[in-house]
């Protein structure tokens, strides 16, 4: 309430009672002292502080890495009806594509090339399938996959499968330990890992999909 006593959220307003519940602070919480609080609550309700203060724009840096999951599914669902503008810079794609309307991307050529859409939609449109042109009079030869490529194309799903289900199974952990810091911390690293492994499991399952699919 020393930042705000009311903010204009979309449609609604809020008071400060109802930002710290919708940040997971029920009202029985409301006058605790801060001494009391775990390092993940005192990071969440310096986010809500933050917000109070109903800024136009909001620059995050790698908001996955310093929130944990509940924190970050509560600010995803705040930045639905933002009306300010987001800058965020993330390794992390579904955060991206929740919250981004267009992309920067840094070029070989040093420079930055806008792409609208999310991480997905970007990626969608820089790996076109590209096709070679046949001469006229000749008669296209029939091109196949290598052996290990094939191979490689088969065994991907199952394996980005298994970073999937990982990912779901470090969330529940996350959950299950609520705002206790110490646990939460090696946790968030294994999961950004996991993160990882799916996202470049991904793009080479779809790298050699568009190669399966130039070659018919």
């Amino acid at each position: 309430e020393e930042v705000a006593h009311v903010i204009s959220y979309g449609k609604e307003s809020l008071t400060a009672s109802q930002m710290m519940e919708r940040f997971l602070f029920d009202k029985k919480m409301h006058y605790m002292p801060l001494g009391r609080l775990s390092g993940g609550e005192r990071r969440r309700l310096y986010l809500c502080r933050v917000l109070m203060q109903a800024p136009n724009i909001l620059l995050l840096d790698e908001p996955t890495n310093d929130l944990d999951i509940m924190t970050l599914e509560v600010l995803e669902d705040y930045l639905d009806a933002f009306s300010g503008a987001i800058i965020t810079v993330s390794h992390d794609r579904y955060f991206l594509d929740r919250v981004c309307d267009s992309v920067f991307v840094y070029q070989k050529d040093h420079t930055w090339k806008m792409y609208l859409g999310g991480y997905s939609d970007y990626k969608a449109k820089v790996q076109p399938v590209k096709k070679e042109p046949i001469k006229r009079g000749t008669t296209p030869k029939r091109k196949t996959m290598p052996y290990a490529e094939k191979k490689e194309l088969e065994q991907l799903p199952a394996l980005m499968e298994t970073y999937e289900n990982k990912i779901k199974e470090l969330d529940q952990w996350m959950q299950e330990a609520g705002a206790d810091y110490s646990k939460l911390q090696p946790l968030s690293i294994q999961r950004n890992e996991f993160e990882s492994k799916l996202e470049a499991a991904t793009e080479r399952w779809m790298e050699l999909e568009e190669k399966k699919e130039a070659m018919k």
